[in-house]
């Protein structure tokens, strides 16, 4: 647990401080502005705890950069994509036309570096976990292979005596019907 109680303080003195009890190293980006102060009262919170109250009451966030270390940097999208992870992943094509996805996967996901080798169908992609999944459904969704249809066709052959069996029955006798002048009748014929 952590005890801090600073009263408009640098935010760097403050991070020294947590530095000095926790023996985590603090490294801050070159926008973090050097006369930020801070006024916190924290007592017996954990030391992730205290981090993230003082990162989110200063529009800051944190990357882990190792056990030990930790990157400071101001929180807005531009250093958010600056400093987000990335990770490659290579997605071999069985069925779909690597450019045709490759063009797919740039308008949708609009990844940040795509790669394609049309010899092997494959895709090489880097960007971060989240967007690689959206990519990897997309992918998913198009390389299916193509539907095919069966047919099961039975060749016979028919006798000509037997022709006449098959097709339309027509009737051996007809009948008709008109209303009779006089009598309300039918008379039939």
């Amino acid at each position: 647990p952590v005890t801090l109680e600073f009263r408009d303080a640098p935010l760097r003195q403050v991070f020294e401080a947590l530095a000095r009890s926790s023996g985590i190293n603090f490294v801050f980006d070159k926008d973090v502005r050097a006369d930020a102060r801070v006024t916190v009262f924290l007592r017996n919170v954990t030391m992730d705890e205290a981090m993230r109250v003082i990162l989110s009451t200063q529009q800051l966030d944190r990357k882990l950069l190792n056990e030990t270390s930790v990157l400071v940097f101001p929180n807005t999208p531009a250093k958010q994509r600056e400093h987000q992870e990335l990770i490659t992943r290579t997605l071999y094509l069985t069925n779909a036309d690597v450019k045709q996805v490759q063009a797919m996967v740039r308008t949708i996901a609009k990844v940040r570096d795509i790669h394609i080798d049309e010899r092997l169908n494959l895709l090489i992609v880097r960007d971060t976990p989240e967007v690689l999944r959206l990519v990897e459904k997309l992918i998913a969704s198009v390389d299916l292979p193509e539907p095919e249809v069966m047919l099961e066709v039975e060749v016979m052959e028919l006798a000509t005596d037997r022709v006449d069996e098959l097709g339309l029955q027509w009737p051996d006798q007809i009948q008709y019907g008109l209303p009779a002048v006089g009598g309300g009748g039918l008379a039939t014929g």
